[in-house]
């Protein structure tokens, strides 16, 4: 499976969110591990909102693109080829405040606070954008942790 230069090492490696698929890959050119995230609309959804579907991604693209800051997700690459799947090579990061609730239980109030104000610090460099920018899915499987 290719999307552009991008190689996915292995299709079974992905992560389904609501919207789109994310593949775990090596960047060809850095030698870094990267996340290749692709739009998967609802295979029932008509075409005319297919369009809108794409669009809303094509603006996800334009936005993460133009973001700096160490709390959000670093984008590398994107590509929107005229009649192709657009995808988006971001930072991989390894876990998620999910898999970390889900293997430890609960956590101490200290990490918790720690955890909390990152969020809110790259939140707020996101709203301070002009245009701003919202993320609509904040919930602890897509708040990424590096370890």
């Amino acid at each position: 499976m290719k999307y552009g230069k991008y190689v996915v090492t292995d299709p079974s490696d992905v992560k389904q969110g609501g919207l789109a698929l994310v593949y775990r890959s090596v960047h060809p050119e850095f030698q870094i591990e990267i996340a290749i995230k692709v739009p998967s609309p609802p295979p029932d959804i008509p075409d005319h909102y297919k369009e809108m579907f794409y669009e809303l991604f094509r603006k996800e693209v334009e936005n993460t693109g133009k973001l700096r800051h160490e709390n959000i997700v670093r984008t590398f690459d994107a590509e929107i080829p005229p009649g192709e799947t657009p995808f988006l090579v971001m930072e991989y990061l390894p876990s998620s405040v999910q898999e970390l609730l889900s293997c430890k239980g609960t956590l101490d109030w200290k990490k918790v606070v720690q955890i909390g104000k990152e969020i809110c610090a790259g939140l707020k460099y996101a709203h301070e954008r002009h245009p701003s920018i919202f993320h609509r899915d904040i919930k602890p499987a897509n708040l990424l942790l590096d370890n």
